[in-house]
C-alpha cells in the first residue's frame, strides 16, 4: 500500500505532524492494531548534492512519487524543501518503509548561510535513520569537490555530537549509490577501495582522534547504479538489488537487536528530535539531539496514551449497555455484580495485553492507574456511579414493595406495630440482600466506596419506612376514638359504664378499613401509571 508523499519539515524549519499512514487506528480491533503498531519497520534517508538524482533515486527504489527537479522546464533549481517523507507497506513478511528525502546540499538558494539549516537536517537523518543513501555520481569518484565529499564531512562531524545514547539505531548503514555506472568503463572493487580510504581519511580529519573507529558508527556498502537514460532495465534491476539487499541486511539486524520505538510513536520521536535540535541550535548550544531513553519514554507515553483511549472507548460502550438495563429494570437485575466485574476485568485485561510491549515503562504504570481511577474512583469513578444507580433502583423497588404490603395494615390496631415492625424488618433484610451480592462480587478494589453508597441509600429507606408507619399510626388513632368498654350513667357515679353499641364499633371499625383501602388503591394506581409510563418509554426487547 502506497502512503501519499508530504512534506515533514518545511523549508523554514517548521516540522509538521506525520503519522503513519499504514498502522491501525486505536478503534480497530486490539489484535489488528497490535500487529501493525509492532510490524518491523525501517527509515530509508535519501541524501545528496542539489540536483544530483537522489529524490529521482527514491521513487525508483521505493515505488514513490517524491517531486523531481525538471531543468528543461524550471531550469537547475531546488525541488526538494527542508525534508520530504513517505511510506511504503510491501506485500508479504517484508518490513513497512519510512522514506526521508532530504533537500539537496550545496544549493544556491540557501548559500553559506545554509550551512546551519544542513547541519540540522543531517543530524535529524543520523538520528532516525536505519540506512542513509548518499547519491554520487560515478564520474566525481576521486575528486574531492565533485564527491560528496563536503557532505561525507558534515555527516561525520555531525555523528561525533550524537553518541550511541541520540541514536534510534546505533550503528546505521551508509550507502554510497555510484550513478551512471557503467561495468565496460569502471570496476566497483576498484571504486570501492578508492572511497573507503578516502572516507576513512575524512573521518580521521572530521573526529580527530584515534579511539574513534569509523567502523563503530558505521555500516559501509556501496551500490553500482547503472544510467536511467541510457540503461533504463539496468537501472531499475539495480534499484531492485540495492533495496533488497540492504532491506536484508537491516533485518538481520533486527533480529538481533529489535527496536525499541514502535512505528506508532514514531511521529512522536521524529518531532520531538527536530525541536531538541532547533532549540539547541538556536541557543547556540551542542546541536544534539535528546536521549534515546527519553525518545523511548515519550514513545511509551504517546503508545500508551493511545491504548489507555481506545479500552475507554470500548468500556464507555459496555457501561452504556449496563446503564440501559438499570433504566428499562423494574426490579434491581440479580447478577448485576458479575456484571461491573467484568467490565473492570476486561478493561484491566485489554490494557494489559496491548501495552504489554511497554510494561517495563513509568508511562505503562501511569496510564493503567489513570484507566483504573477512570473505573473506580469513589468520585467520579464510572463503576462507581453505575452501582450508586443500581443501589438506587433498589431503593425505590423495595420502598414501593413496602408501600404495596403495607397498605393493608390497620392503624392504631392492637398488633399494629408488631406487623409493622415484621414489615419493616423483611423489607430491610431484603435489601441489605439484594446491594451485598454486587458488593461482594465486586471487590473492595474494584468498588472502594461501595459501603457508603450502600449505607446512604440504606438510612433512606429506613426513615421513608419510618414515616410511612408513623403516618399511619397517626392516621388510625384518629379515626379510631378512645372507645370505653365501660361508662358512667348521668344520674350517679355509682352507676356502672356501659358498653357501646356493638354496631357503632363496626361502623368505625368499618369506616377505617374502607379509608385505609381507599389509600392503598390510590397508591396502587400511582405505581401501576408509573410501571406503565417505564414500559411505553423502554419497552421490552431489543430496541432499534
Amino acid at each position: 500500500m502506497l502512503v501519499t508523499e508530504t512534506q515533514l519539515v518545511l523549508e523554514d524549519g517548521t516540522f509538521q505532524a506525520w503519522s503513519a499512514p499504514f498502522s491501525t487506528d486505536g478503534g480497530e480491533a486490539a489484535a489488528d492494531e497490535d500487529a501493525a503498531a509492532a510490524q518491523p519497520f525501517l527509515v530509508f534517508a535519501i541524501v545528496g548534492c542539489q540536483g544530483s538524482g537522489k529524490s529521482t533515486l527514491a521513487n525508483e527504489l521505493f515505488g514513490l512519487h517524491f517531486p523531481v527537479l525538471d531543468a528543461a522546464r524550471t531550469g537547475r533549481q531546488r525541488t526538494t524543501e527542508g525534508i520530504w517523507i513517505a511510506g511504503r507497506q510491501r506485500d508479504g513478511a517484508q518490513p513497512a518503509l519510512v522514506v526521508l528525502d532530504v533537500e539537496g546540499t550545496d544549493s544556491r538558494e540557501r548559500g553559506a548561510a545554509g550551512r546551519g539549516f544542513e547541519s540540522r537536517t543531517t543530524l535529524f537523518t543520523l538520528s532516525v535513520a536505519d540506512v542513509v543513501v548518499l547519491n554520487m555520481w560515478v564520474h566525481d569518484v576521486g575528486r574531492p569537490r565533485g564527491a560528496n565529499y563536503g557532505l561525507l564531512t558534515t555527516v561525520f562531524s555531525e555523528t561525533r555530537r550524537l553518541g550511541d545514547g541520540n541514536r534510534l539505531n546505533r550503528r546505521p548503514r551508509l550507502v554510497l549509490a555510484l550513478r551512471d555506472y557503467d561495468a565496460d568503463e569502471h570496476n566497483l572493487s576498484e571504486l570501492s577501495a578508492l572511497l573507503t580510504d578516502d572516507i576513512l581519511r575524512l573521518w580521521r580529519e572530521a573526529t580527530d582522534t584515534a579511539a574513534e573507529r569509523f567502523h563503530d558508527f558505521f555500516e559501509l556498502d556501496f551500490s553500482a547504479v547503472p544510467s536511467k537514460i541510457f540503461q533504463p532495465e539496468a537501472f531499475r534491476r539495480a534499484c531492485a538489488a540495492l533495496y533488497e539487499r540492504e532491506v536484508a541486511a537491516c533485518l538481520a539486524r533486527l533480529g538481533a537487536r529489535p527496536k525499541t520505538i514502535r512505528l506508532e510513536a514514531l511521529s512522536v520521536v521524529m518531532e520531538a528530535t527536530w525541536a531538541q535540535l532547533d532549540e539547541n541550535l538556536s541557543a547556540g548550544r551542542q546541536a544534539d539531539g535528546p536521549p534515546i531513553a527519553l525518545m523511548e519514554d515519550m514513545a511509551a507515553y504517546y503508545y500508551c496514551e493511545r491504548i489507555r483511549h481506545a479500552v475507554q472507548r470500548d468500556g464507555q460502550q459496555r457501561l452504556h449497555e449496563l446503564r440501559l438495563l438499570l433504566v428499562s429494570s423494574y426490579e434491581p437485575p440479580r447478577d448485576f455484580g458479575e456484571r461491573l466485574l467484568e467490565v473492570y476485568r476486561s478493561a484491566a485485561k485489554e490494557y494489559r495485553w496491548r501495552a504489554r510491549h511497554y510494561k517495563t515503562a513509568k508511562a505503562a504504570e501511569t496510564k493503567r492507574q489513570e484507566l483504573e481511577r477512570w473505573l473506580c474512583a469513589p468520585e467520579g469513578g464510572q463503576l462507581s456511579q453505575l452501582f450508586r444507580e443500581y443501589v438506587g433502583l433498589t431503593f425505590r423497588y423495595f420502598a414501593a414493595r413496602f408501600d404495596d404490603d403495607f397498605a393493608t395494615v390497620l392503624g392504631g390496631t392492637q398488633d399494629f406495630e408488631r406487623r409493622a415492625a415484621a414489615m419493616r424488618r423483611t423489607c430491610l433484610d431484603a435489601f441489605d440482600a439484594a446491594v451485598a451480592q454486587p458488593a461482594a462480587v465486586a471487590t473492595e478494589e474494584v468498588l472502594p466506596g461501595a459501603d457508603r453508597i450502600v449505607q446512604s441509600e440504606r438510612k433512606r429507606l429506613e426513615r421513608q419506612i419510618a414515616e410511612a408507619i408513623d403516618e399511619r399510626q397517626r392516621h388510625g388513632e384518629a379515626m379510631l376514638p378512645a372507645l370505653q368498654t365501660y361508662g358512667d350513667v348521668a344520674t350517679g357515679p355509682s352507676r356502672r359504664r356501659s358498653k357501646p353499641a356493638w354496631w357503632k364499633v363496626f361502623l368505625i371499625r368499618a369506616a377505617i378499613l374502607y379509608l385505609n383501602y381507599l389509600q392503598a388503591k390510590a397508591q396502587g394506581n400511582s405505581l401501576q401509571k408509573a410501571r406503565r409510563r417505564r414500559e411505553k418509554d423502554l419497552p421490552i426487547g431489543p430496541t432499534f
